[in-house]
């Protein structure tokens, strides 16, 4: 009597493997996004703060040239001395450009019913949650929204 396994034994253990796979593979993808709205975090952080100095040296943030669809990315680069970090999805490779999802945005205006220079939006996604797009900036009667994107506005 010869002892080994049949076909049926070897289809099920093969068949469980392939479902244990696309799990870990599954759990290691969701991992990755996190891992990037961590990265996207950090970063907004980081624009944060160059704008915050900027403001300190300059008494007003940066007022950048900008169409209703994109920032001058490179502008905002100059005029705070910094190489701005890219969204980690960047699918246009020009940061500012719009439509989101995977890029950053700056909106700063020197307009007078815009804030002097004393108000800023940094627009922004993430992978795993999603924002109301609508916040208020420095007057409570102007308000606006950005769909799905995430905001943060100069401290007030």
């Amino acid at each position: 009597m010869k002892k080994g396994f049949t076909l049926i034994e070897l289809l099920v253990v093969v068949a469980i493997i392939g479902i244990l796979s696309t799990i870990v593979i599954s759990s290691l993808s969701q991992a990755r996004s996190r891992a990037r709205d961590a990265a996207r975090e950090r970063d907004i952080k980081t624009i944060q703060t160059a704008l915050e100095v900027y403001h300190l040296d300059n008494g007003h943030y940066p007022r950048v040239n900008h169409t209703y669809n994109a920032t001058n990315w490179s502008e905002l680069e100059t005029a705070l001395g910094i190489t701005l970090p890219r969204d980690p999805l960047d699918e246009t490779g020009d940061p500012g450009a719009e439509p989101y999802p995977h890029n950053y945005g700056y909106r700063g205006w020197s307009s007078p019913s815009w804030c002097l220079g004393q108000d800023y939006r940094i627009i922004y996604n993430k992978e795993n949650s999603i924002e109301t797009g609508s916040s208020p900036w420095c007057s409570s009667n102007l308000t606006g929204g950005y769909g799905d994107a995430f905001m943060v506005t100069a401290p007030r």
